[in-house]
């Protein structure tokens, strides 16, 4: 009765503990893959920006005109976030990101909310000597 008792114990965790781990394992899949790529979108300027941390390949995308400008760091990016703020020109979205060749450099993609409008901002980390 004992060794009964104890193989339904087993098979019923068992499957829980299958199920959690499947569970978990998805979650990890999912949480990797959405931190490769970062992306803004939704503005009424019809642009959106999205950059591929693993590539380095970057999007801007225009609904309104329906064109893409794409381009490429050539070298994985690191350090990868989105935030909002608001300038003279008006609201906006960014994605910085860094990344490492000659020189350490620090790139910013800004889009503006209301105007069709986007900036590249590059920063070296580093003292360059010419």
């Amino acid at each position: 009765m004992k060794d009964k008792v104890m193989k339904i114990i087993y098979k019923r965790y068992t499957g829980k503990t299958v199920r959690w781990g499947f569970l978990l394992i998805l979650l990890i899949l999912i949480g990797c893959s959405s931190q490769r790529k970062q992306q803004l979108s939704g503005a009424k300027s019809g642009l959106s920006v999205s950059v591929d941390q693993k590539t380095g390949g970057y999007v801007i995308r225009s609904k309104i005109l329906h064109w893409d400008f794409k381009g490429h760091i050539g070298k994985p990016l690191s350090d990868v976030t989105t935030s909002h703020g608001r300038d003279a020109i008006g609201p906006y979205g960014q994605i910085s990101f860094r990344w490492k060749s000659d020189n350490e450099y620090r790139g910013v993609i800004r889009r503006y909310n209301d105007k069709p409008v986007v900036v590249f901002m590059l920063t070296t980390l580093w003292v360059i000597c010419n």
